[in-house]
Order: C-alpha cells, then sequence, then structure tokens
C-alpha cells in the first residue's frame, strides 16, 4: 500500500493481546548480515538490529520516546526511511518481538531468496531499471494478532518497501511473494500522483492486487477475495458519492473494513474488483498500459457503475 492512507489505517487497527509461536524447525541458511545487495542490483536491509537495541534498553520500562530513539529515529538517519507509520506508539509485547527476531536471524538467507525470486519475477512481467531498497522489520506480535497478516508493507517512494514480517508464522514465505508484487506495482505506477481521493486510492490498490495476483495467482490473500454481492453494493452504496473525496478519515477506514458495517479490506477488494473488470472488458490492454491509465479513465472504461444500474 502507498504510504499515505497506512499511516491513517494501520495505527487504528493496533490493540489486542500477545501472541506466543515459535519458529519454523526446517533447516534455513542462518548469517547476522545487515545489508545484502542481490544479483540484480537490488538491495535488501534487515533492521533487526535496532529492534534488538530497544529489547536491551527497554528493561527499564517501556515508552513510545525509547521505541523512537532507539528504533526509528536510527534508521532515518541512516537510510533516509520512515517506517513510523506501520507501528503503534511502543510494542509492549518485548518477549514476543526477541522471539521472532531469532526466526528472522535464522532465515534472512530465505528471505533475501525469496525477494530476490520475487522482484526478478515482477520485471520480467513490468521491466524497470531502477534498483530497489527493500528494508525488513518484524511485526509487533500485536498488531498480528488483530490483522492475522503475517506480511505487510508500504512504499513511501518510488524503489523503496519497506516491509514488516512475522517470521514465526508458517504462511509469511508464501505471502511475501505477493506482497512485494503489490508494492512493486505501487512504485511502478505513476497514474496518479499528489493527494488521493477515494477513486485514485481504491483503483491503486487494486492494481496492487491485480498485478500480484497475475504474478502469483497461487497466493490467496484476504485482501482480493471477492465480495459477496450484498457485501459489494454495501461497500458501492458508502462510496458512490463521495468518490471524489479527499478525506483521510473517510478513505482509510473504507480501505482497510474498520468503518462499522463495512467488509474487512472493503476497499482493497473492490478495487481489486474493478481492475479485473476493466481487464475482462479491455483485453488487449497491456499490463503497463493499465498500470500507467489514470484512475478515473480506468474506472470509466471498467464499466462498473453499469453493474448497478
Amino acid at each position: 500500500m502507498k504510504k499515505k492512507f497506512r499511516i491513517l489505517t494501520c495505527i487504528a487497527l493496533i490493540m489486542a493481546t500477545t501472541l506466543s509461536v515459535s519458529c519454523s524447525t526446517k533447516a534455513t541458511k542462518s548469517t547476522n548480515t545487515s545489508k545484502m545487495q542481490l544479483d540484480t542490483g537490488d538491495n535488501i536491509v534487515f533492521c533487526d538490529k535496532y529492534l534488538e537495541d530497544y529489547i536491551k534498553k527497554s528493561d527499564n520500562g517501556i515508552s513510545e520516546n525509547l521505541f523512537n530513539k532507539t528504533v526509528f529515529q536510527p534508521i532515518k538517519k541512516e537510510y533516509a526511511v520512515d517506517a513510523r507509520a506501520l507501528f503503534d506508539k511502543t510494542i509492549e509485547d518485548t518477549k514476543g518481538l526477541e522471539n521472532d527476531l531469532e526466526c528472522l536471524r535464522k532465515e534472512k538467507g530465505e528471505i533475501e531468496g525469496i525477494i530476490e525470486k520475487s522482484l526478478s519475477k515482477c520485471k520480467e512481467m513490468l521491466p524497470e531499471s531502477e534498483k530497489f531498497s527493500i528494508y525488513v522489520l518484524v511485526e509487533d506480535p500485536k498488531i498480528y494478532k488483530m490483522f492475522k497478516e503475517s506480511v505487510r508493507a508500504m512504499t513511501p517512494k518510488s524503489g523503496i518497501m519497506i516491509l514488516v514480517v512475522s517470521p514465526s508464522q508458517k504462511d509469511y514465505k508464501e505471502k511475501l511473494q505477493h506482497v512485494i508484487a503489490h508494492e512493486y506495482c505501487h512504485s511502478m505506477d505513476k497514474s496518479c500522483l499528489g493527494e488521493s481521493n477515494m477513486l485514485d486510492s481504491i483503483i491503486s490498490e487494486g492494481k496492487a492486487e491485480s498485478f500480484a495476483n497475475i504474478a502469483f495467482p497461487e497466493v490467496k490473500l484476504r485482501l482480493s477475495a471477492d465480495l459477496g454481492r450484498d457485501e459489494e453494493l454495501k461497500v458501492w452504496t458508502e462510496i458512490k458519492d463521495k468518490l471524489s473525496s479527499k478525506d483521510g478519515s473517510f478513505i482509510g477506514p473504507i480501505l482497510n473494513g474498520t468503518k462499522e458495517g463495512v467488509p474487512e479490506f472493503a476497499g482493497y477488494r473492490l478495487g481489486n474488483k474493478i481492475v479485473k473488470q476493466f481487464i475482462e472488458k479491455n483485453p488487449n490492454t497491456s499490463i503497463q498500459q493499465w498500470i500507467d491509465i489514470k484512475p478515473e479513465e480506468l474506472f470509466e472504461k471498467s464499466q462498473y457503475a453499469d453493474n448497478w444500474n
């Protein structure tokens, strides 16, 4: 997802009980390397050392100030990347975090391989000469408990991905492929620059989900699950007269489905439906072309509004 509405939506969904899990017992290549350059020239930066520092210093008490000083400020200073929007004020479950960090250390080599293969697949489908920098952090156990998603991400700008993973969860490796493709599409999508409205947002997410589903059709995420007919009508009724709204407090809850009565990830799922319908009605349009097309034009040519006439 693009940065703007992740700030509004990820934080709104954070609060739950802690979760105790264990790493996969499958043997993997273990490494303490923080930065890796792939054969493609892209870079992966594992940010576990900052979270480890946070755990060490949390013995004297957990606070938002400590979280900022040990994690976000050092990352921003060293890499000019701000991951703040993906987390709550602090991580309280340091034992769960420590367990996930241990899993990450054991599986860095495998994660590197998944990211490299995923990027290579994306670049075959949609060529890009720009080199990517991918920053990997470990998920807050509380947020995992709420979302039940083992990989989350955002693309703050072209060529930059920030990934948050729950490496103690068995499904994270499979989902990682899909999320890489989703964020790759965001990085390539220049059709909507500046402040996004409701239509821009759902079409942007719909493009990213459609691209990821084409790249990795075997990976099934709730973000692109079909809405039931009644669910879809409810979402459409909520937004049809507000497609030009730039109110983040309205857009965010629709995208994630946190608005009362709205299905989970409603905006993603509706956007995916609209983009799929556009592709069906415009079969000669290439991937590059439908990613480049303006949201308003894609929506019009999808003839989606006619579904309810």
